[in-house]
């Protein structure tokens, strides 16, 4: 009789211990985010000191979030509470006399206009572009789960008009 009680009891402890262990929610820890911002011209990366050349009037800025451990570029699925687009923010500064001047985008590629009156101004062709994201978003509730962890990136950069546009 000692004997069935003793298996009764070690059945009833294993399953509620594996009930236990299964309700367990895992942890997600935040994995991190790499910013790019891809050069309008070449479609590769934009490396810092690198030179642009002015695009086409009304290019949008492109720059990506990518997964840093698979490299895979994030979209809005993957942050399951926030679209990527309110998650990735850009903007743009150009240098002037060593100094962040105004911010001058909205999400476009400056106008050749637009750079060569800075650079009459100021004499200056150095940018400065910074990327930031955070998948949080701005009513997150009690069943908010960061996937990916928050990033900010600067890249400086010159960004010229080419001469071969300029003729056209």
């Amino acid at each position: 009789m000692k004997k069935y009680f003793m298996i009764v009891v070690c059945i009833v402890l294993a399953a509620v211990m594996v009930s236990a262990f299964v309700s367990c929610e895992k942890e997600v820890v935040p994995r991190d985010v790499e910013l790019v911002l891809i050069n309008p011209n070449t479609g590769e990366p934009l490396e810092d000191g690198d030179t642009v050349i002015v695009p086409d009037e009304r290019t949008v800025i492109d720059a990506r979030a990518l997964d840093k451990e698979t490299g895979k570029v994030l979209t809005s699925e993957d942050l399951k509470f926030e679209t990527i687009g309110r998650s990735l923010t850009v903007s743009l500064h150009p240098i002037l006399d060593g100094k962040l001047g105004a911010t001058m985008t909205n999400y476009l590629w400056p106008t050749r206009e637009e750079v060569n009156k800075i650079m009459s101004s100021y004499g200056s062709d150095e940018y400065e572009m910074t990327l930031w994201f955070d998948c949080r978003p701005d009513h997150a509730g009690e069943g908010f789960v960061r996937y990916y962890k928050s990033e900010i990136t600067y890249i400086r950069f010159h960004l010229i008009v080419s001469d071969e546009k300029e003729k056209v």
